[in-house]
């Protein structure tokens, strides 16, 4: 996973400003997903990456990764587009992360913690900084509903302070013992589950990555892209979270990533 601090160190270029594109597929963007594509394909994967949800899915893959842009709600061209991807029968597995940080309120802190940046270029970050942590309270202080069968609802949940580290229960599988992993990922919202749904990841009581099966189908919900983005994946704890969900994902078909919950009018774009 040395791409991400490739990427990340490719946008903290002094002389250029960072791209914070959400979810690129390619690129250096902040919270891009360049790196998370690169890790899928060394595991095993045959990926294909797109920046929007093809209007039709290729009957070869068998699993996708979405990477949905709205902190708000999905899509209802998606969620209809993957209901029919999920019951087209056979084993499907679709994997929903949820939109819920911005990966360039850790950059501008990092950035802002070294005292060599010169007055000006402190002073415009100072104000970057401010502007994204007001937008990104602001659209996380409320409900995000789920979408059926998407176990993908998200409620507000008070802490402390949300740049505290946060320490990670895997449930463990086969005769793996539980794991613990102490990661850097900012926590606004929990998943809250309209129906039943196993939970895979938590931190203290808050559900971080939750299974539900349909017939032959797997549905996947990550609570956030944090741990996933190129600036999350410069984290020693947020890289074994990104392999461990990698290893969720079947390697038998092909798989199919986007970098949004909008469905592209020509047949896929990027």
């Amino acid at each position: 996973l040395a791409i991400a601090m490739v990427l990340v160190a490719a946008a903290m270029g002094c002389d250029r400003d960072i791209d914070t594109t959400y979810a690129a597929v390619r690129g250096p963007s902040i919270n891009g997903v360049a790196a998370f594509v690169q890790l899928l394909r060394d595991t095993g994967h045959d990926v294909t990456a797109r920046q929007y949800l093809p209007s039709e899915i290729d009957p070869e893959i068998v699993t996708i990764v979405v990477f949905d842009d709205s902190f708000t709600a999905l899509d209802s061209a998606a969620a209809e587009l993957l209901t029919e991807f999920l019951q087209t029968g056979g084993p499907r597995t679709l994997l929903l992360v949820l939109r819920d940080s911005d990966g360039a309120i850790d950059y501008l802190r990092d950035v802002l913690s070294h005292d060599e940046l010169a007055a000006d270029r402190r002073d415009r970050a100072e104000r970057m900084l401010c502007r994204l942590e007001q937008a990104v309270a602001e659209v996380t202080s409320v409900p995000r509903p789920a979408t059926s069968p998407f176990p993908d609802g998200l409620a507000p949940h008070r802490r402390s302070s949300t740049a505290e580290p946060v320490a990670v229960r895997i449930r463990p599988r086969m005769a793996e013992p539980e794991r613990l992993i102490t990661a850097r990922w900012e926590l606004r919202r929990r998943l809250e589950p309209d129906a039943p749904a196993q939970t895979l990841w938590m931190a203290g009581e808050d559900r971080l990555l939750v299974r539900r099966r349909m017939d032959e189908a797997t549905i996947l919900v990550l609570a956030s892209a944090a741990p996933l983005v190129n600036g999350g994946l410069v984290d020693a704890g947020n890289r074994p979270l990104a392999a461990d969900l990698a290893g969720l994902l079947p390697r038998t078909g092909q798989l199919l990533v986007a970098g949004s919950g909008q469905v592209a009018g020509g047949g896929g774009g990027g």
